[in-house]
């Protein structure tokens, strides 16, 4: 795959088109083909991150729906020894891309730009994901280009660095999975209005994106996919009632729409609507019962309600259709967690981190387990990695914050926790941890109103790392009230 790497037109490849260059190439190993072709190009933007993995997901489009448009056995990736080389249009593909990208003034080639490429080809697989997702050719190379713009991934082709922001602790879907290592958990409950049409949700998100999808929406009023793109960018914004809006809407388009439902019952899960929730998430397995997102989130609902051996029991289950994947891997470590079987959290930690080097959230859970071994070194190692790969995320002060009082340095356990807070008020671990810092320096009133706090944010949440914190903090309150 020399010529893939190295390519020969100008431009360098950004990490994640290279990954996704490499799992194509296995895909087109374990078929036969010895020639990557552009829809083993597109299987694997699901099987990556990046780009174009995210913009498929909020439209819609996973291995299930893959599957419809070509042969199942593609979504494999085991090797073989055979060489394997570009097909003619995948280099095609390539010079496409490399055409956006300067066009864009990119100096380095995204899996945003290589699935502009895809569609630019006019090949049957491009017709058919157009098809599927019911868009024009013009209609989706805008929605890629604007993804592209508000991507700010370095690792995949972003024009420049991630500007500076109040909170990341957004709860998108891919992000909502893994939140609860340790337990440093939040749940928001933000309960805005409900529209009164599709058409007038309002952007709470990311604006220009809003304008995007609002304009394409009025041109293609009945496109399901435009409507669960519309919701992620709706849930990033933490508006999960809009969100759930316009996939009830999306449902009445499509009624048997997998990825809907999925997407729903996390904007549910969020919007305090647990039972909903289980019941959409029940339905999306129901139609797709290979659809690894659902099964994965329906796990990961049985850790936040304390059901950690039925939790690991459905990891098991994906395992067995995608092995070592990364957000299955983050969601057991979390179950082990739990389970305070920390030996195991990171060992599925490692797994992870040897593909996946630069995922705050496994380093957040390894940490996590190496400082309740008692090995505070490597757990402070790992939520440095935090800090330095998520500078603007509240936990990744909180954690250090932690780290801190358990050295017995209250006064740096503050500092570090008026810092989270500063960025999320609503960071039960931040409360939690600076309230027990105040109790240790005597300043009780300030503990009470902390720990009052972190009570109210944690309140949904039951599993065995929080229990007793939570009662710690409800026995400190009552000794308090009996104080004359």
């Amino acid at each position: 795959m020399s010529d893939a790497s190295e390519p020969k037109k100008g431009g360098r490849l950004s990490e994640a088109a290279k990954k996704a260059l490499v799992v194509a190439q296995k895909i087109a190993e374990n078929t036969e083909t010895y020639s990557v072709e552009p829809h083993h190009l597109l299987v694997a933007f699901l099987l990556s991150l990046g780009v174009a993995n995210r913009l498929l997901s909020n439209l819609g489009l996973d291995s299930t729906e893959l599957e419809k448009m070509i042969d199942q056995k593609a979504v494999k990736t085991e090797a073989s020894n055979e060489k394997v080389t570009l097909s003619f249009w995948t280099k095609r593909l390539l010079e496409h891309a490399f055409r956006e990208a300067r066009a864009l003034k990119h100096d380095k080639l995204g899996t945003g730009h290589l699935l502009l490429g895809l569609i630019h080809l006019q090949t049957p697989i491009a017709n058919k994901l157009l098809d599927s997702l019911e868009l024009s050719e013009y209609q989706f190379a805008r929605l890629i280009r604007d993804r592209i713009f508000n991507s700010n991934d370095p690792k995949d082709g972003a024009p420049q660095p991630p500007p500076p922001k109040k909170s990341s602790e957004n709860t998108s879907f891919g992000q909502m999975l893994t939140r609860i290592g340790g337990f440093f958990i939040k749940k928001n409950s933000t309960k805005p209005v409900p529209p009164t049409s599709p058409l007038e949700n309002k952007a709470t998100g990311n604006a220009d994106q809003m304008i995007l999808i609002n304009n394409l929406l009025r041109d293609s009023p009945q496109n399901a996919h435009l409507y669960i793109y519309r919701a992620s960018v709706h849930s990033a914004g933490k508006n999960y009632q809009a969100a759930i809006s316009d996939l009830d809407y999306a449902l009445r388009l499509k009624p048997d729409f997998a990825h809907a439902y999925t997407h729903r019952s996390s904007a549910k899960w969020q919007n305090d609507q647990q039972i909903d929730a289980l019941s959409d998430i029940d339905k999306a397995i129901q139609l797709a019962p290979r659809n690894t997102s659902a099964l994965i989130l329906r796990a990961s609902y049985r850790v936040w309600s304390g059901q950690t051996e039925r939790a690991l029991a459905e990891f098991e289950e994906v395992f067995k259709l995608r092995p070592n994947l990364l957000s299955a891997l983050q969601g057991r470590a979390t179950a082990y967690l739990q389970n305070r079987d920390f030996e195991k959290a990171i060992a599925d930690c490692d797994t992870a981190l040897r593909s996946h080097p630069d995922q705050y959230t496994t380093h957040h859970n390894r940490g996590i387990a190496y400082a309740y071994l008692g090995d505070h070194e490597k757990a402070e190692a790992d939520f440095q990695a935090v800090l330095k790969l998520n500078p603007s995320g509240s936990y990744s002060y909180s954690n250090l914050g932690w780290l801190a009082l358990l050295r017995k340095d209250n006064d740096e356990a503050i500092k570090l926790c008026d810092q989270a807070i500063t960025i999320d008020s609503e960071n039960g671990a931040a409360l939690f941890t600076r309230g027990t810092a105040y109790a240790n320096k005597g300043q009780h009133e300030l503990a009470v109103i902390d720990y009052k706090q972190s009570l109210r944010y944690w309140k949904h949440i039951e599993v065995k790392l929080t229990t007793p914190l939570k009662q710690q903090m409800r026995e400190y309150l009552e000794t308090w009230d009996k104080q004359p």
